[in-house]
């Protein structure tokens, strides 16, 4: 049955350790670690680098899904995904939260019975506004979701969330013997305001050696503050490898994405990102026939960095009738029918262009002004 075919996608990490390579990392910071980032001063970021077996089937069939639930108890959330998995493998949701899920490296399974999909708990956890019943939506409903399941593999989920004056990040481990999370303090040697988790558990089990994270664990120990071009640039250097399929940071105050994409040449973190403002997406009208089309990836800009000695280029020489240019605050700073020149640009930092062709197509890219 259909039905039985979907919940058998849905259960792919549960059942299929050993003969996928998901080799996953992502590294959350916040605090004294992103307090001198101008456009975070101390707010949370995460980026996440979504590591797969090369299947061509993935590749070419990646999915940004915007839920839009029409029960009064559930919410709206963002899944980056491929088809068929309705469950949360990597997600945000319209109140800031953010669950991201890893392959881990303990499996006992001496208890088959009555198990669950750890993507479809996860999901419980993100969409409803209140799994636990207390009264508040937080991270603490996924670790509850997923508490209450049971699950044949083990999985670790680094789960992050931002209210308007504080911010949470935690790894939940999980697998056949039981749940447990991980907080800052518990961070195995990571340091600052920062919380890094790769594919091996370092509290449900006692911790193995990884590679990528002691790369990450290395970078920090030089220096822990991490602002978001440097959060992208660790994590590229530390989980940068040819089976990364996807890569994703998330800003919640600004409740901006930049999302990469493998080609079937390419891993996705030597791809140029796509911007998202998730706003934008959460107010997208909805319904059966929605022709809603969504802006380009981008124009070849160059050269990115931007320094002061350079003016912006378009390698492929279109004509434009607009250029908009945003900061991470949402601030527009330029706005007109050609590309900026360098003194039209601010100070050091991120910056997002949205363009508009003479045919009307739309562009978005992502540049660094570093004077």
């Amino acid at each position: 049955m259909y039905e039985d075919d979907l919940l058998f996608v849905n259960a792919v990490v549960d059942l299929t350790i050993g003969s996928l390579n998901m080799a996953c990392s992502s590294l959350s910071s916040w605090g004294e670690a992103t307090l001198n980032d101008p456009n975070l001063e101390g707010r949370l970021q995460i980026t996440r680098l979504l590591d797969w077996t090369r299947s061509q089937a993935l590749i070419n069939n990646s999915l940004l899904v915007v839920h839009h639930p029409s029960e009064a108890d559930e919410m709206k959330w963002i899944s980056f995904t491929y088809p068929g998995l309705i469950g949360a493998l990597s997600a945000i949701t319209e109140e800031k939260a953010a669950a991201f899920l890893n392959v881990g490296n303990s499996h006992p399974n001496a208890d088959t019975e009555d198990l669950s999909s750890v993507m479809l708990n996860i999901r419980s956890g993100l969409e409803l506004r209140d799994f636990n019943g207390d009264g508040v939506y937080c991270n603490e409903d996924i670790f509850d979701a997923l508490l209450a399941g049971k699950h044949l593999s083990g999985s670790i989920i680094h789960n992050v969330q931002e209210w308007a004056d504080s911010s949470r990040a935690m790894v939940i481990e999980t697998n056949n013997s039981g749940t447990v999370r991980r907080v800052h303090g518990e961070n195995s040697g990571v340091a600052g305001d920062n919380l890094a988790a790769t594919n091996h558990f370092r509290k449900l089990t006692n911790a193995t050696y990884c590679p990528r994270y002691n790369k990450i664990v290395d970078s920090l120990a030089v220096n822990s503050e991490v602002d978001i071009p440097r959060q992208w640039q660790l994590m590229k250097g530390a989980g940068g490898v040819t089976t990364n399929l996807m890569m994703i940071q998330y800003l919640p105050s600004q409740h901006t994405v930049l999302w990469a994409n493998a080609t079937p040449y390419y891993a996705a973190h030597t791809q140029e990102p796509q911007y998202f403002d998730l706003n934008e997406l959460f107010t997208q009208p909805t319904g059966n026939m929605d022709a809603t089309q969504l802006p380009q990836p981008s124009l070849k800009l160059y050269p990115n960095p931007l320094s002061p000695q350079g003016d912006l280029k378009d390698k492929s020489g279109r004509e434009l009738k607009r250029v908009r240019i945003y900061n991470l605050k949402g601030q527009l700073i330029y706005d007109e029918s050609s590309l900026p020149k360098s003194e039209d640009m601010g100070s050091t930092g991120l910056y997002f262009v949205l363009s508009e062709d003479a045919s009307g197509r739309q562009y978005r890219n992502r540049i660094i002004f570093q004077k």
